[in-house]
C-alpha cells in the first residue's frame, strides 16, 4: 500500500492481519457511511491486492475462522462505540466492553499473521493490547486453536 505525502510516493508495509483489520473496517464503513462509500473503492482494491499476495495459497479453515470473528468483532465493536457517541451518559461498562473487545481483536489480527506470514517466514509486529481483562461470555473457540 502506498502513502501520498508531499508529493513523494512512500511504501507502507502492513501485516497480513492489519490488512484484513483494515479491510473490514473499510466495509463497514462502506455500509454504515453510504451517502459516501465510493470513496473507500480504492482503498478497498489497493488492500484486495496486497492480500492476494499472501492468500494465493488458498484458505484453510482456521484462517477462515479468524477473518469471520475479526469481521464480527469490529462490526460490534463499531456499534458500540456508536451507541457510546450516542449516550448523554457515559456507561463506563461499554467502554470496558469496547475495550475488552480491541483485545479479541489484536489476538485475531496475530493469529492471522501468525498463519500467513508462517509459511513464509516474515516476522510481523505483534498487537501487544490482548489482556481480555475478565472479559465473560464472549467465547471463539475458532481462538484457542
Amino acid at each position: 500500500m502506498t502513502k501520498n505525502t508531499n508529493l513523494k510516493i512512500k511504501e507502507i508495509s502492513y501485516d497480513p492481519g492489519e490488512l484484513v483489520d483494515k479491510l473490514s473496517i473499510l466495509h463497514i464503513k462502506e455500509i454504515k457511511l453510504s451517502k459516501s462509500n465510493t470513496k473507500f473503492n480504492k482503498a478497498i482494491t489497493n488492500i484486495q491486492k496486497d492480500l492476494n499476495k499472501y492468500l494465493r495459497k488458498g484458505l484453510n479453515i482456521k484462517l477462515v475462522n479468524y477473518l469471520i470473528i475479526l469481521s464480527q468483532i469490529n462490526l460490534y465493536i463499531w456499534n458500540l462505540r456508536d451507541e457510546i457517541h450516542n449516550d448523554k451518559n457515559v456507561d463506563k461498562k461499554k467502554l470496558k466492553l469496547s475495550h475488552q473487545l480491541n483485545a479479541v481483536r489484536n489476538i485475531t489480527k496475530n493469529k492471522i499473521s501468525n498463519v500467513l506470514l508462517k509459511k513464509k517466514n516474515k516476522s510481523f509486529n505483534i498487537r501487544t493490547n490482548t489482556d481480555l481483562e475478565d472479559l465473560k461470555n464472549w467465547n471463539f473457540s475458532a481462538l484457542d486453536q
